[in-house]
């Protein structure tokens, strides 16, 4: 394992691109804050910032792919070593301030404020943030998002009730990562199915209400697929492989 350079050498290339790409994805970020902004901007905005965003993640993995340029293991194994111990001083932090790490995965954690309205949880976070800020020189994490509920089901796998900001006003809108309604081998009835069910669940009703309005909703939905009332294209799969489109479909 290589030494972390002193703060006095001079930065390399690599670590200047990235710096270049992270710069670039801070100015366009605040461009989305912009209240005037059509939904046609937005959408090109956060394009553009998940692109800089993967480019510059993307720079781990020529570290440690043999076949790169900027192949070198021992970077790469510096790279992941230093991931995990600012992972885990990070939660040491949260819990040295009497916050609880609901989650914590590569490059963020998920901290429970203990609030229950919206400024306050964000003065929260906002506090977090500048603590885990001041320890670090070329290191900076910022809040992506605020979660009313949450619902963990694995390893970069949740289902979350997020809040965001529109027109002044904080609305909610469910958000999915890693569950199998987010891949493409499934189709739109299971995804349709899958989404009700999260929003039944994360809800916030008393959970008999909850269970009995899933229930009910199964039987129904097993009803209709019984009389064949559903039409056979929310039984279609659709995939790409080897850049030609394959249908598959099942009953």
């Amino acid at each position: 394992m290589p030494d972390v350079p002193s703060s006095e050498q001079e930065q390399g290339v690599l670590p200047r691109l990235i710096a270049t790409l992270v710069n670039r994805r801070r100015e366009v970020k605040k461009l989305m804050k912009d209240k005037r902004a059509t939904p046609e901007q937005l959408a090109i905005w956060d394009t553009k910032q998940l692109a800089l965003k993967l480019t510059a993640n993307s720079m781990y993995g020529c570290l440690g792919y043999t076949q790169s340029r900027f192949y070198a293991r021992p970077l790469a194994m510096l790279t992941t070593f230093k991931g995990r111990e600012i992972l885990r001083n990070t939660k040491e932090l949260a819990e040295s301030q009497q916050l609880r790490v609901i989650y914590g995965d590569t490059d963020s954690v998920m901290i429970n404020t203990n609030m229950d309205n919206m400024s306050d949880a964000i003065k929260v976070g906002e506090e977090f943030k500048k603590s885990v800020n001041e320890r670090y020189r070329l290191l900076e994490i910022d809040i992506d998002n605020i979660f009313r509920r949450l619902l963990l089901h694995a390893k970069k796998k949740y289902a979350a009730v997020n809040l965001t900001e529109v027109d002044g006003k904080y609305v909610e809108k469910l958000e999915v990562k890693g569950l199998d309604m987010k891949r493409r081998e499934y189709c739109s009835l299971s995804k349709e199915v899958s989404s009700k069910l999260l929003n039944e669940i994360l809800s916030g009703e008393d959970q008999e209400v909850v269970l009995n309005k899933i229930h009910e909703y199964l039987r129904e939905l097993a009803g209709r697929m019984k009389e064949y009332t559903i039409p056979v294209q929310k039984y279609v799969i659709y995939t790409v492989r080897d850049e030609c489109q394959e249908y598959w479909s099942f009953c």
